[in-house]
Parts: C-alpha cells; sequence; structure tokens
C-alpha cells in the first residue's frame, strides 16, 4: 500500500499530484491509481517539472473521465487524507523516500530504505508473514 509523503520544501506540486492520483483511482479502482502514478512518474523529469495542467491530459490518456477528475481534483477531497498520511509518517520517525515500512498486526517489523523493487518487497514481506 502506497502512503503519500509530499515534501512541499522540495517538490511544491507533489502534494497537489497525489490528488490526482487519488481522482484517478476513484473513476477507476487500484490499478488506475497505479496507472496514473507511473505516467506521472514516467514523463517528470525532476521534481516540479510537470505542469498541473499535464495532469488532466493523463488521466484521458489512461481513458478517465476529464470532467469528472477536473471536478475531483479541485474539490480538494482527498487532501485531508494525504495530509493524514503525511502526518503518520512523521509520527513514525524520521525517513527519507523512497521508504518502505513492513507491519504485521499493526506493528512494524522492518523499515527498507531506498528503492526496492516490488518484488523484493513482496519476498520480505511474506518471510515476516511466514514467521508469524
Amino acid at each position: 500500500m502506497l502512503r503519500h509523503y509530499p515534501i512541499d520544501q522540495l517538490h511544491s506540486r507533489a502534494r497537489n499530484e497525489a490528488a490526482a492520483a487519488e481522482c484517478a483511482g476513484e473513476q477507476q479502482g487500484e490499478i488506475a491509481f497505479w496507472r496514473f502514478t507511473d505516467k506521472v512518474f514516467e514523463v517528470t523529469s525532476s521534481n516540479n517539472s510537470l505542469s498541473p495542467s499535464l495532469l488532466p491530459l493523463i488521466a484521458m490518456d489512461l481513458g478517465l473521465n476529464k470532467d469528472a477528475f477536473n471536478i475531483c481534483l479541485a474539490s480538494g477531497k482527498y487532501l485531508p487524507k494525504i495530509a493524514a498520511q503525511e502526518k503518520l509518517a512523521e509520527d513514525n520517525g524520521p525517513i527519507g523516500t523512497p521508504n518502505s515500512r513492513i507491519f504485521v498486526n499493526g506493528k512494524q517489523v522492518e523499515e527498507v530504505k531506498g528503492a526496492v523493487d516490488f518484488t523484493t518487497l513482496k519476498y520480505k514481506t511474506d518471510l515476516w508473514l511466514k514467521s508469524e
């Protein structure tokens, strides 16, 4: 599960891009969320280099309804969720990004720092789950 952790001082557009991904997911579920997120990372060369005006075009390119996407994004409805996830990350101690934490039964059992591919992270998670 991805948890948003926008660092406004480093990437002032990250919070809006996180909300856009949530709006994509609202329309077509988790797959759309991840497809949208992947596309944003694919077309962004560095922090703040993606114009916010391109977010609805990415949504359309992925087959989402542009009007519904724009209404969702303009509403700010996902900003409280993103802020709550940001607070959770901060409450759990200093981290860098990317960063993954493995929880079993609500208790953190491992922190995986840096970029880790899904297969490796799943393997580690499965090991922890088998140990319980």
